[in-house]
């Protein structure tokens, strides 16, 4: 499971705020549709036409892959375009991006792959880091490492099909690199930056091991990682430049400044007052879009006081299991169990009560 963003919230627009400006460097900013295929996308191609043409020049630049004659009796691994809309953390849409992905489902164990596993950092993890740097007066930065698994290897010979947009008869791609959602590619990743912070002298954490520390005299940097994107903490501002000057030696990275927006968390530090506070007001505002519950009543509680909800309320006619049937009742609560994980530990007892239900359902669940 993605841990960074639930199902069924990555196609919502964020909302604006009144004060909100789009940026001008994108062919529609209030234009938030996402396609859900190459054939979409020749609908709409001004906007989305631009983002493919841009990946593609970044793999051909990179030596991904080969172009061969196809070679007999051998399994083709699919692929897929997939795209998104980047948003910061007011909810402003900031980038269009397009993915080629492989359909990694299609790959044989022991044949196309060897290895899977990799970690990401876990929240728990970042909270204690934030929490640790509003108390020491810490630096807080976050780096992203360019198309990260471009520079890597599959583990054994894979033939792929050629993407929508560059495909060519009788022809296929011999993989050279990574593709993302490659069954490896995570794995693979993760071990070539493990390798790389040990050879900076990073060591790694017991208790998370995408937690990565340095020290050198009155200096320390703490690093956590989650696939491609790494947030930091530094003892200082000198200390951060150097940091992040040192982890680019190897890998390509972007510098994206100070800490702001995490995993969909958005980052709110008052430097004077001591203290750094996290939210998802972006994200919770998409929730409630996508299940039509912008116009409801807040209340003070996540349950109201006293209620009782027991399996005996879940349908019991036709026209219960008719009402219920249509309703995402578990999307629902993957979704705001998100929010209780990361930034709102006051929904636990709440969740933990309509978990319980979400096998059957009623109408007072």
């Amino acid at each position: 499971m993605d841990r960074t963003t639930p199902t069924g919230i990555n196609s919502v627009k964020a909302l604006h705020t009144a004060t909100d400006t789009p940026p001008s460097d994108l062919p529609d900013p209030l234009n938030y549709w996402l396609p859900n295929s190459y054939d979409e996308v020749m609908t709409c191609s001004d906007i989305w036409g631009g983002p493919i043409a841009k990946k593609l020049a970044t793999m051909k630049k990179h030596g991904v892959w080969k172009v061969i004659d196809s070679p007999p009796d051998v399994r083709l691994i699919k692929t897929r375009w997939t795209f998104a809309n980047k948003y910061n953390g007011d909810g402003n849409l900031i980038a269009q991006k397009a993915c080629l992905v492989a359909k990694g489902f299609t790959q044989i164990s022991g044949i196309n792959f060897f290895e899977t596993y990799a970690s990401v950092v876990q929240y728990e993890s970042l909270q204690m880091n934030l929490a640790i740097t509003a108390a020491t007066n810490m630096e807080a930065w976050q780096l992203d490492y360019i198309v990260a698994y471009l520079n890597l290897h599959p583990q054994a010979t894979i033939h792929a099909e050629l993407p929508d947009g560059a495909k060519v008869l009788g022809r296929v791609a011999l993989l050279l690199k990574t593709l993302y959602r490659t069954m490896d590619g995570a794995y693979n990743w993760t071990e070539a930056l493990d390798k790389e912070m040990g050879e900076l002298d990073y060591y790694r954490s017991k208790a998370d091991s995408a937690v990565y520390a340095q020290h050198a005299d009155s200096n320390i940097t703490i690093t956590s990682i989650c696939t491609d994107d790494t947030t930091s903490i530094s003892s200082s501002k000198k200390e951060a430049e150097r940091a992040k000057e040192e982890l680019g030696w190897k890998y390509k990275t972007k510098d994206l400044g100070n800490a702001n927006y995490i995993l969909g968390i958005r980052i709110d530090r008052e430097r004077e007052a001591g203290t750094i506070s996290i939210s998802q007001h972006a994200y919770l505002e998409c929730v409630l879009e996508c299940f039509s519950m912008m116009d409801c009543n807040p209340h003070g509680t996540p349950l109201p006081p006293g209620v009782i909800l027991t399996k005996g309320m879940g349908p019991t006619t036709a026209e219960d299991r008719a009402f219920i049937a249509d309703k995402p009742y578990c999307k629902l609560l993957g979704s705001i169990m998100y929010a209780q994980i990361v930034t709102q530990p006051d929904l636990s007892y709440a969740m933990s009560m309509l978990r319980k239900f979400a096998s059957n359902p009623g109408h007072a669940h």
